[in-house]
């Protein structure tokens, strides 16, 4: 199993990018994919072209991906780190967590409160992708955090694509 990390881009390139990076004070990281062996991935996706699981359009939210549908070799956009420690039975667990979270909505509330506001309401049916990202991991295991200097229990609604880069060694 492996994190992808979307490259943040400048405003020109793509609004939400900045947007993302706006919200969440952060910089460097925007969007995170859950990456399965198999090519497929999973994450929460604020995008109006979007398909829920029954092939009708949809404004946003969670969504698979089917293998190839996302070029994760393309290191000038992607970050992409391998998740220690996931066994592939806890993979098959982690898929099917995510399979049951599918056409949940975007949750915008949580995006633009993380990082800003300790004491947002959460939004249990909403997710953003690295929250739901890092609620899909620890249905399995407490994600391994390589920088010691980063709290042991993590909060996935308190989660930026940033944060996920620190705790799998993206950046140092």
């Amino acid at each position: 199993m492996k994190l992808a990390l979307l490259k943040s881009g400048p405003l020109s390139n793509n609004d939400m990018r900045w947007l993302i990076n706006e919200a969440t004070g952060r910089k460097g990281y925007c969007h995170t994919e859950l990456v399965f062996a198999d090519g497929s991935s999973f994450s929460s996706l604020a995008d109006e072209s979007s398909v829920d699981s029954k092939g009708n359009k949809k404004q946003d939210g969670t969504r698979f991906t089917i293998p190839g549908q996302i070029d994760f070799t393309d290191a000038q956009t992607w970050t992409v780190v391998g998740v220690p420690g996931v066994s592939e039975a806890q993979e098959s667990l982690i898929k099917i967590w995510c399979s049951q979270q599918l056409d949940a909505r975007y949750d915008w509330w949580g995006v633009m409160a993380c990082g800003h506001v300790p004491l947002a309401r959460e939004h249990p049916d909403d997710w953003f992708c690295s929250e739901v990202c890092t609620a899909a991991l620890e249905t399995v295991m407490q994600p391994t955090l390589v920088d010691p200097s980063v709290p042991k229990f993590v909060i996935p609604w308190q989660t930026s694509p940033n944060d996920m880069a620190v705790y799998f060694g993206a950046v140092k």
